[in-house]
């Protein structure tokens, strides 16, 4: 899925909105989000940043509540549009495994602030896709990928384990 806003885009409007944290989290964030309140959330931009005023955060807004909308339709289904954001190829090993740090990150930190109980909400399946993402999330670059093979199986783990809890929190609440 390629998304209307790109990695280094994004970055650079929150550092012009001195906001903390990278694309790649609010990426993971706005999933989370997702996950939780399955597109039905009315302003994501709000609910996880502290927007400043004037025109740069107005773009800032628009960026990631656009960003949002698309994910949440790529999610449509079984999910196989998604992709999650990240630092593109031209970055180095070491950033782009950052980018999958932040957005573990990112992933779980909208889960907590929105009260998932992964007890209550997730069987044994979901809570060890959980514990997975939580051990991406706990990592430093290099421990994540010694090369680009690693590197991209441990992207599409934490993929496959990211939507594994979205599926499951949506059937929980469908309960």
């Amino acid at each position: 899925m390629a998304y209307s806003l790109g990695y280094a885009q994004l970055d650079a409007l929150l550092a012009a909105a001195e906001q903390s944290g990278s694309a790649a989290h609010v990426h993971g964030q706005l999933l989370g989000v997702i996950s939780v309140q399955d597109g039905a959330c009315d302003d994501p931009a709000n609910t996880l940043l502290t927007l400043p005023d004037g025109d740069t955060g107005q773009r800032l807004h628009q960026a990631v509540d656009c960003l949002y909308r698309e994910t949440w339709q790529a999610l449509d289904g079984a999910g196989v549009g998604f992709a999650m954001l990240l630092p593109d190829d031209s970055a180095t090993l070491a950033q782009r495994a950052q980018g999958l740090i932040d957005w573990a990150q990112g992933f779980l930190h909208a889960l907590q602030l929105q009260g998932v109980d992964p007890l209550r909400q997730l069987d044994s399946a979901g809570r060890s896709a959980l514990d997975d993402i939580r051990q991406v999330a706990g990592q430093q670059p290099q421990q994540v990928a010694e090369d680009e093979e690693e590197l991209g199986e441990v992207a599409e783990f934490l993929w496959i384990a990211a939507v594994l809890v979205r599926e499951l929190l949506i059937v929980h609440r469908e309960r």
